[in-house]
């Protein structure tokens, strides 16, 4: 069905087809989106009626992709700590001999090293700045996959909405031509109709119907795509509850976009992060060039003489001077570069068609509003009085008929595009909001 595919087609690129808040108004660009706390997390009831902001705490709260990505981040601390520990611990080691001085008589002979490898060109610094870049790199990633869950959530809501309207739409439509046609029957048994009259009702009859089958399916395949979105099993169908036309606020210009998106955009800070972290490698492999001393202290005895001394060895860097790793790093750096730039040309393109989508997206959907005067039940009423009144004939109340329907069926696909394109520029330019965790609750002093 093109309706349902026309729908359900963004699942495969999802971030491109975001949408906003379903309750209150759109807040206008510039100002920070207000977030809201994560509620505690309680497993939803088979047709459960939820709003946008409990789906996305929901999802918030149970989601594996945050799990992931939460998991990642605590990877990244764990280098961290490696990274400041210091890497290599002292070494002691021992020994003893017995020394022969005569028939049937000998003198133990004790020694003990206690030895420590020593870095001497600032390794542990090096890998301390690299793994705090990597961690701070995935801290930004954290937030960016948070963004996108949101706005996927944000997605799948409006779609319920959307496939909940045309549900309401397809159903009235029913109820209109079921009467249409209970009245041609009529008209044609007092002789005032013909036959082909009754044939084409019973037509637009079962066409409506269909309409109305292939709507609720729609509407039920909106509801598994929303409880899968959040985290849930399919077979938990959520009924998204809330408004689907908001007031939308004019689009920022494209310069103020494309520089929020340089400055906001996680991904980006990410790239950057990783960019910082893979010279930090490389600073690191020049400095491992640079062999480690190590300092030992000897203590023991010989022929029952007390012996204390020192001594020092170092690596002679004659073969190993670890060229493969310092060319890893380097092409490490060029490689990252290389991502940032991709990076940032991508984040422009996604900017400049957002923008440029949501500009088209407002604009026909306040003309539609505009043109599409009352709502569909009023005008239906008004077409069935004037059939019944004689002052429309029967092709003319079917052609009326269909587009009157149609009208409805395009204002609600073009206020569902309109939100959706306000998200694809929330998300292009780093402004997708997401709920804050609750606050644990202080302790009793």
């Amino acid at each position: 069905m093109k309706r349902r595919s026309h729908i359900f087609n963004a699942r495969g690129t999802v971030a491109a087809l975001m949408v906003l808040a379903a309750s209150g108004g759109m807040p206008a660009y510039g100002q920070e989106l207000s977030t809201r706390r994560t509620a505690a997390w309680r497993p939803l009831r088979p047709e459960q009626a939820i709003h946008l902001e409990q789906a996305v705490s929901y999802a918030f709260g149970s989601h594996p992709k945050i799990r992931a990505a939460e998991a990642r981040l605590r990877e990244a601390q764990g280098r961290l700590t490696g990274a400041q520990t210091y890497p290599h611990n002292p070494i002691l080691s021992g020994g003893a001999a017995a020394h022969t001085i005569g028939p049937d008589q000998s003198r133990p002979d004790l020694n003990f090293v206690l030895g420590q490898e020593i870095e001497i060109a600032a390794q542990r610094g090096d890998r301390i700045s690299a793994s705090q870049r990597e961690l701070a790199a995935q801290r930004a990633k954290l937030l960016r996959t948070k963004r996108l869950l949101a706005a996927n959530v944000h997605v799948a809501f409006i779609a319920g909405l959307e496939t909940r309207e045309l549900l309401d739409v397809a159903l009235r439509d029913v109820v209109l031509t079921r009467r249409l046609y209970e009245l041609a029957q009529r008209r044609l048994e007092r002789g005032g109709a013909t036959q082909l009259d009754v044939n084409v009702a019973a037509a637009e009859l079962g066409r409506s119907e269909a309409r109305f089958q292939s709507a609720e399916a729609d509407y039920g395949l909106a509801r598994a795509f929303l409880a899968e979105t959040i985290g849930l099993d399919p077979s938990f169908l959520p009924l998204p509850r809330g408004k689907l036309h908001v007031e939308l606020e004019a689009p920022p210009s494209l310069k103020e976009a494309v520089q929020s998106a340089h400055g906001r955009r996680a991904d980006l800070r990410a790239l950057r992060e990783q960019q910082a972290a893979s010279r930090g490698r490389y600073e690191l492999a020049k400095s491992e060039a640079w062999p480690n001393i190590t300092l030992s202290a000897l203590a023991g005895s010989e022929e029952g003489i007390p012996l204390v001394g020192g001594a020092l060895s170092i690596p002679i860097p004659l073969f190993n001077r670890n060229q493969g790793r310092i060319q890893e790093t380097k092409a490490g750096i060029d490689r990252s570069l290389a991502e940032h730039e991709l990076g940032e040309l991508s984040a422009q393109r996604e900017v400049v068609a957002a923008h440029t989508r949501y500009q088209t997206g407002i604009r026909t959907a306040q003309r539609l509003r505009q043109l599409v005067v009352g709502t569909l039940e009023q005008n239906l009423l008004l077409l069935q009085r004037a059939f019944d009144a004689g002052k429309a004939t029967w092709p003319e109340v079917v052609l009326i008929r269909r587009s009157l329907v149609d009208g409805q069926r395009e204002l609600i696909s073009a206020e569902a595009n309109a939100r959706q394109a306000w998200i694809a520029l929330q998300i292009a330019t780093g402004r997708m909001p997401v709920p804050l965790p609750k606050r644990k609750p202080k302790e009793k002093q």
